[in-house]
């Protein structure tokens, strides 16, 4: 059996054991005999055993198990001088890579969940190494209840009552670790926010009502399925629709990033869709094939950043001027120092016309009425755009990647919800994703796979032919071998097959 490797993701008291506990049975069931687990958290340990490791002040980390705060602390300032003495952000995904070797038994069937990773670079890191055979399964509960959650573990550990007064500091410390979980400035830092949107699959653990658990269980079990070659299954509306809308995002030519978005029907209809691009007279964005295109990526550079430094050096000179401040400093060094500051972050001197609003207006352009609909973006809406959706009337968004610039919430909190809400009068909700990432949409879905191997639904006679658990095998089996050795064994296997041809052809003659 083709081996197969898992990693996990998912933000602080996210049940990633309930999700590792389902991914092991489910493998099981599948036929893989041994289920191996890897906790990064363990291996920190063994390498705090023997390198004595400081965080960013200097200050020697001491591994602790209690309370929740400083158990969590400890593991995550280890973690990060690991990655800022190695300077490579992807260490400890690559020591697990290495304790799978070690481990690997090849008379047995075997597959490996690594919970869990928390940089971007980690998940590159074991894609690079094990292609197909890897799958990033992103788990998340509601902020709220993880907030909850571990304020009330960290004051349990600590003997506070809920009722005390000190239990306010606790849920203060419970936000403080909840964020520097998400994302921290320091490069070695924990990068959660960034590497959660990588998943092949999204998950939401809603509550740990058994409603909640068997809802997220069930997907589990479905995307094991497609792994291993099930295709009975067919996209759901959502994941069809979140596709289009990454489809979407690979037209944008933007120097910054690429964002998707369609708006359709509450029935799965699409209405419209768009990309992050320079508008064009007439309508619409550029396409390349057009004489006078005039793009970003044909000018040669993002107008937002060329806006923003002119503002700063005017407010300089001024300042200056004013006699506020003795010299002006270089520019390099004021981007340095503003460096993830709102002031760079300015949206409005930017000339790409968002994805969010290209969807609309596409509708809106050939009379589309948008009222009750649902947009899907690959990002988070913006703030600028978060005002046009609520203006357009759509009734719900689906997002998979965070935006930390938007200012949506916080302008807008009278009229949208970060979340499900059951309020009224009703708000627009923002939901994140869950279901196959539009990365795998094409591997798992199609029942011909990129290496031309087709995955039959039908007998000869037209009969479905139903999918046997105990008899699959992964769709896209992981090669072993690198591509120097796949080039070797293939041309040794020409030169046998000539050398047949030549036999034959020698008998006949």
């Amino acid at each position: 059996m083709p081996e197969l490797v898992f990693g996990l993701v998912g933000p602080v008291k996210t049940d990633l054991g309930l999700i590792a506990d389902e991914l092991e049975a489910r493998l099981h069931e599948v036929g893989y005999d041994d289920v191996v687990r890897i906790r990064i958290s363990d291996l920190i340990g063994e390498i705090h055993r023997s390198i004595p490791l400081s965080d960013i002040s200097g200050k020697p980390i001491q591994l602790v198990n209690k309370p929740e705060d400083e158990r969590l602390l400890s593991h995550m300032e280890a973690g990060n001088a690991i990655r800022r003495l190695s300077d490579d952000p992807s260490i400890l995904a690559g020591y697990a890579a290495g304790r799978i070797g070690q481990q690997r038994d090849p008379k047995r069937s075997r597959a490996s969940i690594i919970h869990s990773l928390k940089t971007p670079e980690e998940t590159h890191l074991l894609r690079r190494i094990y292609g197909v055979g890897f799958f990033l399964i992103g788990a998340s509960s509601p902020r709220a209840i993880r907030e909850r959650s571990l304020a009330e573990a960290i004051a349990r550990d600590r003997g506070i009552a809920r009722s005390s007064r000190k239990f306010a500091e606790v849920e203060e410390s419970a936000r403080r670790l909840m964020e520097k979980d998400e994302n921290e400035p320091d490069n070695a830092g924990q990068k959660l926010r960034d590497t959660f949107h990588l998943s092949d699959l999204f998950i939401s653990l809603e509550n740990d009502s058994s409603d909640a658990v068997a809802s997220a269980t069930a997907d589990l079990g479905r995307f094991i399925e497609l792994v291993m070659g099930n295709v009975e299954h067919t996209p759901s509306k959502d994941e069809y629709l979140m596709f289009l809308a990454y489809a979407a995002s690979l037209r944008s030519g933007a120097l910054a990033r690429q964002v998707g978005a369609v708006v359709a029907t509450e029935t799965g209809e699409v209405l419209g869709l768009g990309c992050n691009d320079v508008p064009r007279a007439g309508g619409g964005l550029y396409w390349p094939s057009d004489a006078n295109d005039a793009r970003d990526l044909k000018r040669g550079r993002d107008s937002s950043n060329e806006l923003s430094e002119r503002m700063l050096q005017e407010l300089l000179d001024r300042l200056k001027a004013n006699q506020l401040i003795g010299s002006v400093p270089a520019m390099d060094e004021v981007r340095k120092a503003l460096r993830g500051s709102r002031v760079l972050s300015l949206l409005e001197f930017g000339r790409t016309t968002h994805a969010e609003m290209e969807a609309l207006l596409s509708a809106a352009r050939i009379g589309i009425p948008l009222r009750h609909c649902i947009l899907y973006t690959t990002t988070f809406p913006c703030h600028e755009c978060a005002r046009l959706i609520l203006t357009a009337g759509v009734s719900k968004v689906f997002y998979v990647e965070p935006y930390p610039k938007s200012l949506a919430a916080d302008l807008h909190g009278d009229g949208i919800s970060i979340g499900k809400f059951e309020g009224n009068p009703p708000k627009v909700e923002f939901l994140p994703f869950t279901g196959v990432g539009s990365r795998r949409y094409a591997d798992l879905f199609s029942i011909t796979t990129n290496v031309g191997k087709t995955l039959a639904r039908k007998t000869a006679d037209g009969h479905r032919i139903p999918w046997d658990a105990a008899a699959s095998e992964p769709r896209l089996p992981l090669e072993p071998a690198s591509y120097v050795e796949l080039e070797k064994k293939t041309l040794d296997e020409i030169r046998i097959k000539l050398q047949d041809i030549h036999s034959k052809l020698s008998d006949n003659s």
